[in-house]
């Protein structure tokens, strides 16, 4: 009886979204030829719902000049996405050679309360 409470609790509360955040570990960081500092990333989006989701793509923690790949996703029910981003970032804001960055996904359809996941990562330079 414990069990299928517990159970039933977690499949209550599960997101319809999920989010991993992968740091492309072939190139730490690279200058581009406007001397700016890329990190690329690849954000995989899992719609666990039954609905089409579509979603917005932020990241707090820096002060970004460019988030390059879509900012806004759509995601088919029980569609699993990775989508490549890549974050520029301009070397005079940089303080730290590793900083800790969050990337927040929130989906956006107007039927539903809005979900919100957040994945933490790091941006890298020197």
């Amino acid at each position: 009886m414990v069990i299928v409470a517990v159970m039933s609790i977690q499949f209550i509360s599960r997101s319809a979204l999920e989010l991993n955040v992968v740091r492309d570990r072939t190139s730490l960081y690279r200058e581009n030829n406007m001397g700016l500092i890329e990190n690329t990333y690849t954000l995989i989006l899992m719609n666990k719902s039954q609905a089409a989701l579509t979603v917005n793509i932020s990241v707090n923690g820096l002060s970004y000049t460019g988030l390059f790949g879509s900012e806004e996703l759509r995601l088919a029910p029980s569609e699993l996405l990775k989508h490549p981003i890549t974050l520029t970032v301009d070397p005079a804001a940089i303080e730290e050679t590793v900083t800790p960055i969050e990337f927040i996904v929130q989906t956006s359809n107007f039927k539903q309360e809005p979900t919100v996941v957040k994945q933490q990562s790091t941006f890298i330079y020197r």
